[in-house]
């Protein structure tokens, strides 16, 4: 009775790190295919489409936050933390095209890290960069989801 229930635990075990696994492969493709759509509508446009921006911003977000959940990577250093928020702070007063150009870059450096060419590979700086870009796309796809939506309204 007790081997069977061990078997059990280890399949729902075998189970949830399958789904996992399988989540965050689909968390990064998605999060690649919706930049990529973003941009390249946005860019294309004479005029920001804020509404799409703004859904296409939130599920950035969404994403890059399960991401950050599901990917056991190094916890930001307070000094790295204030230097996230000031650039932040510092790109406000850019148009929401500048910040989508930074926020594509953000993706397409964490996308391109390669600490994810290699299962298994553990190193130090690589994995701080990832870190590092998640929080930064997470906090400028927030931001400019909130912009987008102001836009938005003002546009109406």
């Amino acid at each position: 009775m007790r081997r069977a229930e061990q078997l059990i635990g280890q399949q729902k075990a075998a189970t949830l790190n399958k789904s996992l696994l399988l989540q965050r492969q689909e968390d990064f493709r998605r999060l690649q295919i919706i930049n990529n759509e973003m941009m390249t509508a946005t860019m294309s446009a004479p005029e920001p489409d804020y509404k799409l921006i703004s859904n296409t911003t939130s599920e950035i977000k969404k994403r890059a936050s399960r991401l950050k959940e599901s990917l056991a990577l190094p916890k930001m250093e307070e000094a790295d933390a204030k230097a996230n928020q000031q650039t932040l702070v510092a790109r406000a007063n850019e148009s929401v095209k500048e910040r989508l150009i930074r926020l594509d870059e953000l993706i397409m450096s964490f996308i391109s890290n390669p600490i994810f060419r290699t299962p298994g590979a553990i190193d130090t700086k690589l994995s701080a960069r990832a870190q590092r870009d998640l929080d930064r796309i997470i906090e400028l796809s927030y931001s400019v989801k909130k912009d987008a939506d102001k836009l938005n309204k003002a546009a109406r």
